[in-house]
């Protein structure tokens, strides 16, 4: 996985996580569900700029998927729906800080190919 694939998929997270109009809970879900491929193994082993901001993104969806999943809804669902909206903020604001420094280092990695 490179840091092309892990800025495009942080960059739709972020997207939806500002433009949609559903709750701040049901948000994290769905800019969750655009980082997926990059929230384990294979994919979290490689392609992350520092090591840092690979274990602070996983340690995000970890605890995003924690909750027990119950019905036809996932452990992303269902710890989403548990959140208050303090706990979606911080969810949020991490996503994007984790975000900034991802894109951070894409548009220095740019500038040394261009």
């Amino acid at each position: 996985m490179s840091l092309d694939y892990i800025s495009e998929k942080l960059t739709n997270a972020v997207l939806v996580l500002a433009t949609s109009t559903e709750s701040l809970q049901k948000r994290l879900e769905f800019a969750a569900l655009c980082a997926h491929t990059i929230s384990g193994p294979p994919h979290s082993e490689e392609g992350f700029p520092t090591d840092e901001l690979k274990r602070r993104f996983i340690e995000w969806w970890r605890a995003l998927t924690a909750k027990q999943a119950h019905g036809d809804e996932g452990t992303l669902a269902a710890t989403a729906r548990s959140l208050t909206d303090d706990e979606a903020r911080r969810f949020a604001e991490e996503l994007f800080n984790i975000y900034t420094e991802v894109e951070v280092h894409y548009v220095r990695l740019r500038r040394l190919h261009d």
